[in-house]
């Protein structure tokens, strides 16, 4: 994250220590005023299971390495673009509520402080009232295409739980959407009048959503997966990741999900599936796809086709995941310490 250290170094001056090492620090996102002012101030809780109800944000930091600026607890405060985006919209339908944002609660130009922090993401994403995944901008195709999603989530699951209403299912499907008989409804589901013909051209837009950055980020494996609680947003558009992952799944999974992804290969001159859906194929089932006893440099090859911008990043990025499944390093060793990150050669394709 080299290029973004310029916001870094102007936003250290706005951060006092953290007391004790399990705090973290939350930010709360004020009403809008007639400036049109992006406001917010920050908070400190003394760990992440006394800290009141708050969102955990999973977003990208982006390309663009010009600053937009915000206040914070009164002072400018220097944000990507794109976090710049997400705020706008958060505050205008989540205005005064409690957010853990990783480019402004963590002091991201103290390297000890962010190794910390970086180390309690797990704990953070799991204990938030949910995570919110931003995507992005949404486009005149978007409202459509979370209508798509989410009327074949629904007809899935009434076909499995036997429930129609979206109102009564989903915490059924939480406790189910991983079982082999899940899975095989998923496979076994076809031909129904919500799913829209392969060769739709809803399906080209559905796959593009599927294509938006968020989806190659390698830090989302351990952001999405350790809650179920995760809403995703695409402008004023909102959706439930688990209805994200239940179409990723259908996609992959079943006949007519097939004759679809046939007709993406040849407009998308891709010899597999778009790797968006396939990551979130992966995404949707963190259990079945990292066993406990998976040794990590496993749980590492599973991992790519997801990118990072410092090859570092795709250890911290899953170590912190699968440690409580993991068994060994190849010789036991687990590689905590930046040093020892240094030491291993990621080789990607």
């Amino acid at each position: 994250m080299g290029k973004f250290d310029h916001i870094f170094a102007a936003n250290a001056c706005n951060f006092q220590d953290l007391p004790v090492p399990t705090a973290i620090r939350l930010l709360r996102l004020h009403a809008s005023k007639n400036d049109g002012q992006i406001e917010c101030s920050l908070q400190t809780v003394l760990d992440c299971q006394t800290a009141p109800p708050y969102y955990a944000l999973s977003y990208c930091w982006g390309t663009q390495t010009a600053a937009k600026c915000i206040k914070c607890d009164g002072r400018e405060f220097f944000v990507t673009q794109d976090l710049y985006s997400a705020l706008h919209h958060l505050r205008a339908a989540r205005a005064e509520k409690l957010f853990w944002i990783d480019a402004i609660c963590i002091n991201q130009y103290d390297v000890l402080e962010r190794n910390a922090q970086v180390s309690k993401m797990n704990e953070i994403y799991h204990n938030a009232e949910n995570v919110l995944v931003w995507l992005g901008q949404e486009d005149e195709h978007t409202a459509t295409i979370f209508h798509v999603i989410q009327d074949i989530s629904l007809a899935c699951a009434a076909t499995f739980l036997g429930v129609p209403g979206l109102e009564e299912w989903p915490h059924q499907l939480l406790e189910e959407c991983d079982s082999p008989a899940m899975l095989q409804q998923l496979m076994d589901y076809e031909h129904n009048s919500v799913v829209p013909a392969p060769a739709a051209e809803i399906w080209q837009h559905i796959a593009r959503l599927y294509q938006r950055s968020w989806f190659e980020r390698v830090w989302i494996i351990q952001e999405i997966s350790n809650t179920p609680r995760a809403i995703v947003l695409c402008g004023r558009q909102e959706v439930l990741w688990l209805m994200v992952g239940i179409v990723a799944n259908w996609l992959m999974r079943s006949k007519q999900g097939r004759e679809v992804r046939q007709v993406l290969q040849v407009s998308f001159r891709d010899t597999t599936a778009p790797s968006g859906i396939t990551n979130a194929n992966f995404l949707s089932q963190p259990e079945r796809r990292t066993p406990y006893d998976s040794p990590f440099m496993w749980i590492l090859d599973q991992s790519r086709r997801f990118k990072a911008t410092e090859p570092r990043d795709r250890i911290f990025a899953l170590i912190q995941h699968t440690i409580g499944r993991m068994k060994s390093i190849d010789d036991g060793r687990t590689c905590l310490q930046d040093e020892t990150v240094s030491t291993i050669q990621v080789s990607m394709p």
